[in-house]
């Protein structure tokens, strides 16, 4: 799958892509994005990305980028008892993504998190995993491999 002409990805077996309407509900920030989910194994990944303005994109950083969207999540996730886990790190196509996880309670089930970005010239790419707890190990390295595995075109 080709994401924003520039980033080649493979969905994984038994992924789903979710329809636009349904994804844009999952996409933490406004831009354009796609949600592959796999309810069978109790997981959702969503890769979106944006655009930065001439004046935000010299303005910003990669590390304020970071700092916003864990903000941003966090205020958003207060609800469901989240809990930041810390800084993490992912190989993105051979370029480092940086962010944090974190885990959540919703509807009484314990989930993990993680939320990374990267900041390609003027686009902001943002990747997000949803996972149940108990499943974090085999579902993460699924994560893993769909990120490594992603070439970048241009």
């Amino acid at each position: 799958m080709l994401l924003n002409n520039t980033l080649q990805i493979n969905v994984p077996e038994g992924f789903q892509t979710m329809d636009p309407e349904a994804a844009s509900a999952k996409l933490i920030e406004k831009g354009e994005g796609v949600c592959l989910s796999n309810p069978d194994r109790h997981i959702a990944m969503t890769i979106g990305w944006k655009t930065l303005g001439r004046f935000t994109g010299f303005l910003l950083k990669e590390k304020d980028l970071e700092k916003n969207m864990e903000s941003s999540i966090l205020n958003a996730m207060k609800p469901f008892q989240c809990h930041n886990d810390g800084p993490c790190t992912q190989n993105v196509g051979g370029q480092e993504a940086r962010g944090f996880c974190y885990h959540y309670i919703a509807q009484d089930t314990e989930m993990s998190a993680a939320s990374i970005l990267l900041r390609r010239e003027k686009t902001v790419y943002y990747f997000h995993l949803y996972t149940r707890t108990a499943l974090v190990q085999e579902n993460t390295a699924l994560w893993e491999e769909l990120l490594t595995t992603a070439r970048w075109i241009a």
